[in-house]
């Protein structure tokens, strides 16, 4: 099986004190021949255990600088998140895989963000020390995904070279539930804030969440109240328009997004 079956998709990530895009989360997605188009959680495991997902994450590295260029060629430098596997980080690749994609296509490393997961940073601390240390060399940003959902020790996020903390949609979802809940959020984001990390809230879906994430100061958010993964072409309206005229134009026209698959 080849790359052609796959493709990307992008996710806008906006700047929450002023509600400007500032970057794209690169997602993958297959359009199987015989069952269709399909969701990660539908195929990733699958890729993992075969390690079929090794030439696969080379190839998203590269496509999505690809795109990421295309995008400065229009004269619009946006900051673009890929996800590293487990395998990739396991087996060592995930250094060459960048070095590649942004050497190939000439995107600015600066622009480049690879998102870890906590677990997967664990499996190995030292192995992924050494990787991230290179990747940091190289001037990529290392964001650490589903932040709060594994290890959340504050001896290896001052240990790593870690540049930003997403947090999960999980704590995003019971924001305004519970005063427990709340109270979480605070505490992630000032957290984030004394380990001078950016702090990036993914799942924003209502407006109520959006509102007291901006109250707390989180630097930037995602969401399906911005936007679901779209085409390229479907993020270059947000180049040209503001957010707020974008959600003001979906409102208006009664568009409702369908519940989320995410990545």
């Amino acid at each position: 099986m080849g790359t052609d079956q796959f493709f990307l998709r992008y996710q806008p990530i906006f700047n929450l004190s002023d509600m400007t895009l500032i970057g794209v989360e690169a997602l993958l997605r297959w359009n199987h021949p015989k069952k269709g188009l399909l969701q990660p959680d539908d195929f990733i495991p699958a890729l993992e255990a075969s390690g079929l997902i090794l030439p696969v994450g080379r190839w998203v590295i590269t496509e999505a600088c690809q795109q990421g260029m295309a995008w400065r060629a229009m004269g619009h430098d946006v900051k673009m998140s890929i996800n590293a596997s487990a395998r990739q980080l396991n087996a060592e690749t995930l250094l060459d895989d960048v070095c590649f994609g942004l050497e190939s296509t000439g995107f600015p490393p600066g622009l480049l963000i690879v998102e870890i997961t906590e677990t997967c940073l664990m499996r190995d601390a030292q192995s992924a020390l050494h990787q991230l240390n290179a990747l940091k060399s190289l001037g990529v940003r290392i964001a650490i995904d589903d932040f709060g959902t594994g290890y959340s020790s504050l001896a290896y996020l001052q240990q790593f070279p870690v540049d930003s903390l997403k947090i999960d949609r999980s704590f995003i979802s019971g924001m305004g539930k519970s005063p427990e809940g709340d109270s979480l959020i605070h505490t992630l984001i000032q957290l984030g804030k004394a380990l001078n990390l950016e702090t990036l809230a993914e799942g924003i879906e209502e407006d109520g969440q959006l509102a007291q994430l901006r109250g707390e100061k989180c630097d930037v958010g995602q969401g399906y109240l911005f936007a679901r993964p779209v085409a390229p072409e479907e993020i270059e309206q947000y180049f040209s328009r503001s957010t707020l005229t974008v959600l003001e134009g979906l409102v208006s026209s009664g568009a409702s997004p369908v519940v989320p698959v995410y990545a």
